[in-house]
């Protein structure tokens, strides 16, 4: 059995709604997400300048506080600055996703709340895993496909609200905590290499 990566650690963490600050460490690189009731409600670290090209400021700090003095500075509208912290965060996150010797850390006691922008953890996840390449990021959330998938208890709500089609529906209702990704996706009339990206999603997603 291979242990548990930086990446299903985090998710198991989000999946039990921790709240708090989460350290991800990669390549002498940080981020460090604020997690509150399965959102994104803060976000500090490097993002390699691109937060500065993309809001028109050069100064550091919190993500969600650059861009909105962004906003009040009208270098861009609330909604591009949205958009602009969500792009960076996909990407800075998905770098750390595929570092293998990335590791992560939790801090309950670092607790935040939303103060306007929020961004879904699980949206987030779905979104890289399900979009162009995200076929790389399977092995982040499921190191062994042979383990067994198990729901946690508010599993179907929570898969309601992501908004997906009806055959990730069909291979998310597969989940019975006895059969295992490579069970599931093996024989799936959707084909192998979906339904494992949808599964990798469904427990990156927590």
């Amino acid at each position: 059995m291979r242990r548990a990566t930086a990446a299903t650690q985090l998710a198991l963490w989000v999946g039990r709604k921790g709240r708090g600050s989460v350290h991800l460490r990669w390549d002498q690189r940080e981020l460090t997400l604020f997690i509150n009731a399965l959102q994104v409600v803060g976000v500090q670290g490097d993002d390699r300048d691109r937060l500065s090209a993309g809001l028109g400021l050069t100064q550091g700090g919190e993500w969600f506080a650059r861009a909105a003095e962004a906003v009040a500075a009208g270098q861009v509208s609330q909604a591009e600055g949205n958009a602009v912290v969500k792009r960076v965060l996909a990407e800075v996150f998905r770098e750390f996703l595929l570092a293998p010797e990335g590791t992560v850390s939790f801090d309950s006691r670092a607790l935040a709340e939303p103060q306007g922008l929020t961004i879904s953890y699980p949206h987030l996840v779905m979104e890289l895993v399900l979009s162009a390449n995200g076929e790389e990021l399977v092995g982040a959330f499921l190191p062994d496909p042979d383990l067994a998938l198990r729901r946690l208890p508010d599993f179907a709500r929570r898969v309601g609200v992501l908004g997906l089609t009806e055959e990730a529906m069909a291979i998310f209702a597969k989940i019975n905590d006895m059969r295992s990704a490579q069970e599931i996706s093996d024989p799936s009339p959707h084909g192998r290499e979906l339904a494992l990206r949808l599964l990798a999603a469904a427990v990156g997603a927590g």
